[in-house]
């Protein structure tokens, strides 16, 4: 087992969330409380059937592009576009877009780059950072 951290239920009154660069502290009915959950993991490489897109929402490939320099814009766009055309090829798509580049070093503690180039921290707790609200 892993534990992971989850967010909980907020309070009577509160939404989950955080104030995030020009909106920080704006918002005074957001909390993120977290807690401990054990959760079983599994290593999906080394199972008899491995998983498949069409039947259970995700599938492993192989992929072993350049290593990127992330923190070198151009780089960055050529890692993506990459990574674009290996999804559009995987799926059958005719377009993918990366969007929303974050770079995240452990040392950092904020959690946020809103200037979208400097570094940002690392979220040490399960989230899902898009909706299909929040996407482009």
């Amino acid at each position: 087992l892993a534990t992971l951290q989850y967010l909980t239920r907020p309070s009577a009154g509160k939404r989950t969330g955080r104030n995030i660069g020009v909106h920080a502290n704006v918002a005074t009915d957001l909390e993120a409380v977290h807690a401990p959950i054990p959760v079983k993991m599994a290593d999906y490489r080394r199972v008899a059937a491995p998983p498949r897109l069409i039947v259970d929402r995700f599938e492993l490939r192989r992929w072993q592009p350049a290593q990127p320099d992330f923190a070198d814009p151009a780089s960055v766009r050529t890692f993506y576009a990459a990574a674009e055309a290996f999804v559009c090829a995987a799926v059958g798509a005719a377009r993918v877009h990366v969007f929303d580049h974050t770079l995240r070093t452990s040392g950092v503690s904020s959690l946020n780059a809103a200037d979208g180039a400097s570094a940002a921290g690392a979220v040490l707790r399960v989230h899902g950072d898009y909706t299909a609200d929040s996407a482009p």
